[in-house]
């Protein structure tokens, strides 16, 4: 009788459980794309500083377009450096996919020995 109250409780969780393992890894994939575009942007930006200081130093571009350059460059940095991913990862970043992975092993153990 218990048993039969309690199974369905079970199934409904591991249920959940996988629906919020595949949300989680989906969240990581983007979270990876967008790691990479910030990495790409970062390199452009600082092709485009080292290009505009040697044009500054030529007197060919002009000190506002260097301020520019190296501001972008910096933005771009922050975004894909070390410090981005250091915020990341003391926010907890990448432990939902482990919780979720955790979870769901719990519920998979769980449902086996109510089936058995």
């Amino acid at each position: 009788m218990l048993r039969s109250l309690i199974q369905p409780l079970f199934q409904g969780a591991l249920l959940q459980a996988t629906a919020d393992l595949d949300n989680a890894k989906a969240n990581l994939v983007a979270a990876k794309a967008n790691l990479e575009k910030a990495k790409a942007m970062a390199e452009q930006t600082k092709a485009d500083y080292e290009r505009t200081a040697q044009l500054s130093t030529d007197k060919i571009m002009s000190q506002q377009q260097l301020d520019l350059a190296k501001a972008n460059y910096d933005s771009a940095n922050a975004e894909s450096g070390g410090s981005g991913r250091e915020r990341y990862a003391s926010r907890g970043a990448g432990q939902p996919e482990a919780a979720a992975w955790q979870c769901a092993d719990n519920l998979q153990l769980h449902s086996d020995s109510i089936s058995d």
